[in-house]
């Protein structure tokens, strides 16, 4: 397959990957082990911090608390998912390298908010 079937962006978290009962966000089916399979390009993000429900919109919902909470701001990884989803699909539809630096240094990448892996 080629072309954008092939490349992929995955933004996550790691701290809600295992506790008791069922986790939310099991280890073997987050977000590293989409990028793990997939084949270059691909591109993953993972917001140091954060938890599952930071990406929610209401995370006072009926299951949210079930979730342990990470340090970081929600903010944080929705401000980060919002720029990659941008910076990510205007460089693979468009070719449009101006997204680069947005992929490659994000902000947050110097102040160690986030960490980045590509292939």
């Amino acid at each position: 397959m080629g072309g954008i079937g092939a490349a992929i962006a995955a933004v996550g978290e790691t701290t809600n990957g295992g506790g008791s009962g069922m986790p939310c966000a099991p280890a073997a089916d987050n977000f590293q082990s989409f990028y793990a399979a997939a084949k270059s390009p691909a591109f993953a993000m993972t917001v140091n911090g954060a938890d599952h429900m930071d990406w929610v919109d209401d995370p006072s919902c009926g299951l949210c608390g079930f979730c342990s909470p990470g340090s970081a701001a929600p903010e944080l990884a929705r401000t980060v998912t919002r720029r990659l989803d941008v910076a990510w699909l205007r460089r693979q539809l468009f070719a449009d390298a101006a997204m680069d630096p947005w992929l490659d240094t994000p902000p947050e990448l110097a102040g160690g908010e986030v960490s980045i892996v590509r292939k």
